[in-house]
């Protein structure tokens, strides 16, 4: 099954992005359609263990790692789960952070 999740604008009268997931042989991806933008930016990785990257064309534009259960004894105990977002240059990163969220959300129980 593919999962859809729209990102609307703050006054909610744009679709500003239409998020798709997707069953890749036996990984997971994701399809971003960004309004505006002529080619979709691409999503794959580790979303069980919440490390991927997005990319747009060739270029790795954002990647999502999270902290190792090891390296974080708190993080282990608390049951929470910290993460590092690194963006390009001149990418939006605001919109990275939204769309971390959507695949946080997405692929929670995958």
């Amino acid at each position: 099954m593919h999962d859809t999740v729209e990102i609307h604008s703050a006054d909610g009268k744009r679709v500003l992005a239409e998020v798709k997931k997707q069953l890749v042989s036996l990984t997971h991806g994701a399809k971003v359609t960004v309004t505006g933008m002529q080619f979709p930016l691409e999503v794959k990785g580790d979303f069980r263990g919440k490390n991927f990257q997005i990319k747009h064309g060739n270029n790795v534009i954002a990647r999502v790692t999270r902290k190792s259960l090891m390296k974080d004894i708190k993080r282990f105990f608390s049951g929470n789960d910290h993460y590092t977002l690194t963006v390009a240059p001149h990418v939006d990163s605001a919109f990275m952070v939204a769309l971390a969220v959507v695949f946080d959300t997405m692929f929670h129980h995958d």
